[in-house]
């Protein structure tokens, strides 16, 4: 089962930035369940030479859509 985004946040990679979709869990955020990044430092987990970072205060909630029911 998929898990589904709730925020964005901006991404630095040696190729530039870029905004991606997130989840959350209890340490870090996730674009996906190879590539997470600590909730404290923002480094990638799990590989500690990479280069790319999180901006923390970046990350924004995505609006959720009320689905109305009638």
């Amino acid at each position: 089962m998929a898990t589904s985004k709730t925020h964005t946040g901006l991404i630095s990679h040696k190729n530039g930035i870029r905004r991606v979709h997130l989840y959350e869990t209890s340490t870090s955020w996730c674009v996906s369940h190879r590539r997470c990044y600590s909730k404290i430092t923002g480094r990638r987990s799990g590989n500690s030479n990479s280069l790319s970072r999180l901006h923390l205060d970046s990350i924004i909630p995505i609006k959720q859509e009320k689905e109305i029911t009638e």
